[in-house]
């Protein structure tokens, strides 16, 4: 009965010692992806929940859908507004084949996720072109957010394909 005792012990402090390795492992993986130990700013193409499996960072639309919005998003609440800053790229020209009237900066309110860059497309601006980008790039964000996340930093771009009606 003694030695029993002693290996009912034994596995249950292998198996102790077993969760708190998983567990401090797991907080690890979560702070390696930089997912929840730091402030972040990511962008994605279309409106995503919170919570869903994937997020998507591009996405495509006719010349004739004139609405584009691109989302700028902080990955936790914060207590003061974030300020993000960003560009518009692509093989799209502004004026030519979208226009933006913004001046390339968005304020996320204090205890918002997010915020709309609303881009207009210009329709039958394609010539024979069959498609054209534009990209929206995150380049700083003020409180010390970090752009990007997850590994190495993704999600700090968005790419949204202007396609031939």
């Amino acid at each position: 009965m003694n030695k029993q005792k002693h290996t009912y012990k034994g596995i249950m402090a292998l198996l102790l010692i077993g969760i708190v390795l998983f567990v401090t492992s797991c907080k690890k993986q979560v702070d390696d992806y930089g997912l929840r130990s730091d402030y972040a700013v990511y962008t994605t193409m279309t409106p995503t929940p919170l919570d869903a499996p994937t997020v998507s960072i591009s996405g495509s639309g006719l010349q004739s859908e004139p609405n584009v919005s691109f989302r700028v998003y902080v990955n936790m609440l914060y207590d003061s507004a974030v300020v993000a800053n960003f560009t518009l790229t692509g093989t799209a020209v502004k004026g030519t084949h979208y226009t933006y009237d913004g001046d390339y900066t968005v304020t996320i309110p204090p205890q918002m996720r997010y915020v709309d860059v609303p881009v207009k497309v210009i329709n039958n601006s394609l010539g024979a072109s069959a498609s054209k980008t534009i990209i929206l790039s995150l380049v700083s964000a003020s409180n010390n957010f970090k752009i990007g996340i997850g590994v190495g930093n993704g999600f700090n771009k968005s790419t949204y394909t202007i396609k031939k009606s």
